[in-house]
Order: C-alpha cells, then structure tokens, then sequence
C-alpha cells in the first residue's frame, strides 16, 4: 500500500480498499547508511570510529504500468509516481499525465501486506 503523507513523516494511514498497489519482485533492505570515520588525529593506534550517516530504507519493487480503468482517475500507483520525482496532472474524465519534476518531491508511507490476512 502506498498512500500521499500531507506533512513528511507523518503516516496517512494507507487502507487496503483505497491504497493496495499490486507488487512483485520486492525486496526490502531495513538498514541502509552511509558509513563516515572520524579520522581524528588521537595519542593511541586502533581503529577510527565509523559513524552512520544518511539513514534509510531501501524498497524495490516492480508495478505493472496499468492504469485505473476510468479516464481521468489516477492509477493506484500514481502516489509512487510523484514520490519518485513527478508531477501529476489530472484533467477530469480525459486523462492523467506526469511529468519530471527537480525539486518538491511527495512523500509517502508504503506498508506491506501479503495474502488475504496482511501477513
């Protein structure tokens, strides 16, 4: 599930029946970081300390570029879409359009359910 937070980090809590984005291909790595040693000049021999930088979670996945089945309504990706750097342009019953956008990305917060139960 995939869903638009209105303020960053604040979780919009995505519901199966508006937010579900069918996946395949996931892969979720939990610990992501780059790793900054503190090279600091000291008065005894051993290793630099190695501190993590840039947290983050790493998801991929693969969607099958489906749209909606209505001209007009965005396809249950689009969110996925604007958080990877689009714009989203809805003209009413014609069409959906994106375009690449530098700056303002959405967020979004992306839950994982499998099978009928949510596990």
């Amino acid at each position: 599930m995939a869903k638009e937070e209105s303020t960053y980090g604040t979780d919009p809590t995505p519901t199966g029946a508006a937010n579900a984005v069918l996946v395949r291909s996931l892969e979720i790595s939990p610990f992501q970081s780059d790793a900054v040693e503190r090279e600091l000049i000291r008065g005894y021999m051993g290793n630099y300390e190695v501190l993590h930088a840039n947290q983050r979670v790493e998801v991929t996945f693969e969607v099958e570029m489906v749209g909606s089945g209505s001209a007009g309504t965005a396809p249950a990706f689009g969110p996925l879409l604007k958080a990877c750097g689009n714009s989203e342009t809805i003209v009413a019953s014609t069409s959906v359009t994106y375009a690449p956008v530098s700056s303002s990305f959405d967020s979004v917060t992306i839950e994982r359910r499998v099978g009928k139960e949510g596990r």
